[in-house]
């Protein structure tokens, strides 16, 4: 299936939950935010989310400096 993630088109297994999607974009879990179709999904509801073909998914980084 095919999902938008960070406005490019990727590739996404069929069934496979928010959280597996973002370990295997690299991304650390604990400095990010993420919006589903433009709603905020918090982090405790990762590993029940599945992804469908199509979703739109933002992902923020925080990065911490002074």
């Amino acid at each position: 299936m095919k999902v938008i993630f960070n406005r490019k088109e990727m590739d996404a297994a069929d069934g496979v939950t928010l959280r597996d999607f973002l370990l295997s974009a690299g991304l650390n879990q604990e400095r990010v935010i993420v919006e589903l179709n433009d709603e905020l999904v918090p982090s405790p509801r990762w590993k029940e989310t599945v992804l469908n073909d199509g979703d739109r998914l933002l992902a923020v980084t925080f990065v911490g400096g002074g």
